[in-house]
């Protein structure tokens, strides 16, 4: 199979935040030979409003809808030539379901409802039809108006092992630390540390793990900072031990930062910042610290997601404000980010994976 590109987008309308956006729901590229280009090759919804972020596992898509009346999850199979056939769907109650996790151990997708505040679990079986098994609501608020009045879930993210999650619940200001029963599907509290309380008014957005395991990152939305964790295992215990700003010190204006994601060889954390329209590269040192901060444009406005290219060479960026995708170019070596390689148009971009 060749090397695909799929982009989730903002739709607007009727059961959206956002006015019409002239999307059409999942924008579908060929990726060229170098790495450097994208071709269109299709667009494909089954009545997708919002289908802001998707995840890849075994042939098939799994795509949220950020509808606003309920909680969607839908599974597409990608065909040889990169097309896309819907295949189920998951409707509960909830709403504005903002982000999906793809069990990497097993058949389980995970959503995040953002504006109900839950976390959906469904089971795939191998021709990606989904039963949902659990929803569990958080309950809460914190200190910002509006944006923390409620518990806002907005990512599930997979421990190393894949005995548990770990939800950032931006309305909240926690982390909240799940096991997950895989004979029955269901979320519990991990009893050694059902949560981690993180500083009021930072927003925990999303987070990732260290390829070696041992280390966590936290992505706050509100405060614009990256905390660091020690994960322990054993114990699926995280402990903070550094936190550092997603901004320049002299920047003074508006900025939430969107999303996160860490090199293979362990070296490098990226970030993208929507405001300072930027990506800040860290160097990452063998206890899991952040040092180094580096920044860069982010080749359009209002970077809402980031992910690696082929081999890690380039980066793509979903500009949602500039409505491109933009490739930029990578040194593996030293982490820096370079020319901007290539863009295509789509309407409000939204998240961009690379099969």
């Amino acid at each position: 199979m060749k090397r695909r590109v799929y982009v989730g987008t903002y739709t607007g309308g009727n059961q959206s935040d956002s006015p019409l956006t002239g999307s059409k729901g999942i924008y579908a590229f060929s990726l060229q030979e170098d790495g450097k280009g994208l071709s269109f090759t299709g667009c494909y919804s089954n009545n997708d409003i919002d289908p802001g972020f998707l995840v890849y596992r075994n042939g098939y898509l799994f795509v949220e809808n950020e509808r606003k009346d309920r909680a969607v999850l839908h599974s597409y199979r990608v065909e040889e030539d990169g097309s896309l056939i819907f295949v189920d769907a998951v409707e509960t109650t909830g709403s504005k379901c903002a982000h999906v996790c793809a069990d990497a151990f097993g058949s389980y997708v995970f959503g995040a409802n953002y504006a109900s505040g839950s976390v959906l679990v469904t089971r795939s079986d191998e021709n990606g039809q989904l039963t949902m098994t659990d929803l569990v609501q958080h309950y809460g608020h914190s200190i910002v108006p509006v944006r923390q009045d409620a518990p806002r879930a907005h990512a599930v993210i997979q421990t190393p092992d894949g005995t548990g999650v770990i939800v950032p619940d931006l309305g909240t200001d926690k982390l909240v630390n799940y096991k997950l029963d895989r004979k029955s599907g269901k979320l519990v509290r991990n009893p050694n540390q059902p949560v981690v309380q993180v500083a009021s008014g930072e927003g925990p957005r999303h987070f990732v793990f260290h390829p070696c395991g041992r280390y966590g990152y936290l992505l706050t939305e509100i405060g614009n900072h990256i905390y660091v964790y020690n994960y322990d295992c054993n114990q699926g215990i995280l402990t903070e031990k550094q936190c550092v700003s997603t901004l320049p010190e002299k920047f003074s204006g508006t900025s939430y930062a969107a999303e996160l994601i860490v090199s293979k060889d362990g070296r490098f954390l990226y970030a993208c910042n929507r405001g300072h329209d930027s990506i800040v590269a860290f160097s990452i040192d063998e206890t899991g610290k952040l040092h180094a901060p580096d920044f860069w444009p982010c080749g359009g406005k209002g970077p809402r997601h980031i992910c690696f290219g082929p081999e890690e060479h380039t980066i793509f960026v979903a500009n949602k404000e500039s409505n491109q995708i933009s490739i930029m170019e990578r040194n593996e070596q030293t982490g820096a980010i370079g020319n901007v390689l290539a863009t295509a148009d789509v309407p409000a971009p939204a998240c961009v994976v690379m099969i």
